[in-house]
């Protein structure tokens, strides 16, 4: 029988959920927590007309580029079942030239979307089996990816089929990820450690390298605050630097601009005491479509003294 004979899978519940970023004062860095930051987990709900006895899984990360770096790759698991009464078993075998089986979760679900009990067993990083008990063919699986990161893998295309030999030509199902994050990040903290009261221009040199030097091209959009602490806390608009293309050649300009302007406020308006906040919003430029895929909202410059 051809592929195009078989019905194609659906799709169902596809998802991306935020990873956890570690609480600040746990002993995690700041450098490793706002590289937390970036991760993400994708989810999807795969359900089949009339389940067969092999089908391919391919998921590519990230979409079309001319430059190869922004493309993370693909995915790709051949999933072999077969019964013996009651017993059913899986065996994922990873397609050559992809990312490791360990990435990749393959869940069965009951006639309920509840997960059915299953063994799992690796074999390094080329296949896998699963083994459960079910009475009638799986129809209903949970596909999940782990530990994504949100700028280098800001878009996904999944296909499923029937069976296949080679990577796929035609892929289904975009998806983009686009995660929002409130949490709290020192970028002090991602300084020299002997430099006690780093400029603002060697924060924001931290900053880059943490989240954008791994990036060619991307879209970027900087909003500035200060804020005082005290019995009144205040947040104070201070500039807002549009949307606009970068290169990870141009992160040290753009630091040292955005430092002198800061500076320059400072002069200006003797606030009291505070330090600056940034909200960042990163676009890389591998995206089927131009949204903001990393939102960052507290980002903290200490104001040298």
């Amino acid at each position: 029988m051809a592929i195009s004979d078989y019905p194609p899978p659906l799709l169902r519940d596809q998802q991306g959920i935020a990873e956890p970023v570690p609480d600040a004062g746990t002993g995690v860095s700041e450098h490793d927590r706002l590289r937390a930051a970036r991760g993400w987990s994708y989810v999807c709900q795969l359900y089949f007309h009339e389940p067969t006895a092999r089908f391919s899984i391919w998921i590519r990360l990230g979409a079309e580029s001319s430059d190869s770096s922004a493309v993370a790759g693909y995915l790709g698991i051949t999933v072999t079942s077969d019964a013996d009464a009651a017993q059913q078993t899986l065996r994922l075998r990873r397609v050559e030239g992809t990312l490791p089986i360990a990435a990749f979760e393959l869940v069965p679900l009951d006639a309920e979307q509840r997960a059915i009990a299953f063994e799992r067993s690796d074999g390094h990083d080329d296949c896998a089996q699963l083994s459960f008990l079910s009475e009638e063919p799986v129809r209903l699986f949970r596909v999940g990816l782990k530990r994504l990161d949100a700028i280098r893998m800001g878009a996904l295309r999944a296909c499923v089929m029937a069976d296949a030999e080679g990577i796929p030509t035609c892929f289904a199902h975009d998806f983009q990820i686009a995660l929002d994050r409130s949490e709290r990040f020192e970028i002090a903290g991602l300084a020299d450690a002997a430099d006690s009261s780093p400029s603002l221009s060697t924060q924001l040199r931290g900053l880059w390298d943490t989240l954008l030097s791994e990036v060619p091209e991307f879209l970027l959009a900087i909003a500035c605050t200060f804020r005082t602490d005290g019995p009144l806390p205040t947040s104070i608009p201070v500039l807002i630097l549009p949307t606009g293309l970068f290169t990870s050649s141009q992160l040290d300009e753009l630091g040292i601009r955005l430092a002198d302007q800061l500076q320059q406020w400072l002069a200006m308006q003797s606030p009291a005491p505070g330090d600056f906040a940034l909200d960042l919003s990163i676009t890389p430029l591998n995206l089927p479509r131009p949204l903001p895929t990393l939102r960052l909202r507290q980002l903290l410059l200490r104001t040298p003294h």
